[in-house]
Order: C-alpha cells, then structure tokens, then sequence
C-alpha cells in the first residue's frame, strides 16, 4: 500500500496559504496545517476535507521557528512537501519564497 502523500504549510489560516492548502486536499493529499488563528484553521480544514484533502490543523506561532519545527515533527510521517507561506520573515519578493522538498528521490 503507498504512504499518504503529505504536506505542511505554515501561514495555512489565511490567503495563499490557505488557497495552497485546498489545492493540496483537491488532490486527495493529507495536509497539516499550521498558524495561530484557532477559528481561521477550522475553517481551512473544512475547505480541505470538502476538497477531498485529510486535514490536520495545529494552532502554533510560525514566526517560533522552534514550535514549527516541533509541529512539523508531529505531523511528518510521511512528509513529500513543506511550503513554508508565513514565519515572520517579513516582506519578501516572490524569489525570495523557499518549498522544500524532503523525502523525495
């Protein structure tokens, strides 16, 4: 039987974030979500199981690069992709944004 696919994204309460993590559930993926909005990541979970994802929402401080790391533990049995949308890296250009690719190859 094939692992789950699986994918984290901080920042996962709120605009791209949230739009990549309903992107992720539409394509069947287990998808952990991270941010500190309680409300705002019930409602992206909802999306994401409504899609057809399997969500898995964890209030944490993305800007703690500590608790991120901890939560990304957690949730990474299996984990393809970690897109890192919110962490308090402050203003960005588009260049300037990192996806990881772990476990892969």
């Amino acid at each position: 039987m094939e692992a789950p696919k699986v994918v984290v994204i901080t920042g996962a309460s709120s605009g791209v974030g949230r739009a990549t993590a309903r992107a992720f559930g539409s394509l069947g993926w287990c998808v952990g979500l991270l941010a500190r909005g309680d409300e705002a990541l019930r409602v992206t979970a909802k999306e994401v199981e409504g899609a057809g994802g399997r969500p898995l929402a964890v209030v944490t401080d993305v800007a703690d690069a500590v608790a991120v790391e901890r939560a990304v533990l957690r949730l990474a049995g299996s984990l393809l992709i970690e897109v890192r949308v919110a962490g308090g890296v402050g203003a960005l250009p588009l260049e300037g944004l990192i996806i990881e690719f772990r476990g892969l190859g």
